[in-house]
């Protein structure tokens, strides 16, 4: 079974060098907010949860936080058009964090790989990438690994 969005809006190489003077992860991990850390995280999770527990494609979806607490919005249709209107979602969003997550595909070592993938960021900064791969297997589908911090981002809001 083929999963995910087309390879141009979610194919993340962890193997490319990231940009600019903040590529070297120790520098700019540490500059993430506690806040920023836990909406990564919890978002993460649920697209996790998602794969994991239906078997199935991961809907599209974003997060988006502001003084009453997390607002999580899925989008159907087609993946890659579904995951644009999820970050125009988040852009719009007036709180100060917001995530949106995407099922995707993670290349680590020339070899590609089911993920489920987040971008994060907090309003005015730039955000951050994270993914985590799985796979189908006669049992159904499993976690392979741990979270990869594949690295800076553009802003989400």
């Amino acid at each position: 079974m083929t999963r995910g969005c087309p390879a141009d809006s979610s194919d993340v190489d962890v193997t490319a060098p990231l940009p600019g003077p903040a590529a070297d992860p120790a520098v700019w991990r540490d500059t993430l907010s506690p806040e920023l850390r836990t909406l990564t995280e919890i978002t993460l999770a649920h697209a996790l949860e998602a794969v994991v527990d239906t078997g199935s494609p991961m809907r599209p979806f974003a997060v988006t936080e502001d003084g009453t607490g997390r607002t999580l919005v899925r989008f159907d249709g087609e993946p890659g058009a579904a995951t644009d209107r999820a970050r125009e979602h988040a852009r719009a969003s007036a709180g100060p964090r917001a995530a949106v997550a995407w099922d995707g595909w993670l290349t680590v070592g020339g070899i590609r790989q089911d993920a489920v993938v987040v971008q994060a960021s907090e309003r005015g900064r730039p955000g951050v990438v994270v993914a985590h791969r799985y796979r189908d297997t006669l049992e159904g589908t499993v976690v392979v690994g741990k979270p990869v911090l594949v690295g800076p981002g553009d802003a989400v809001l």
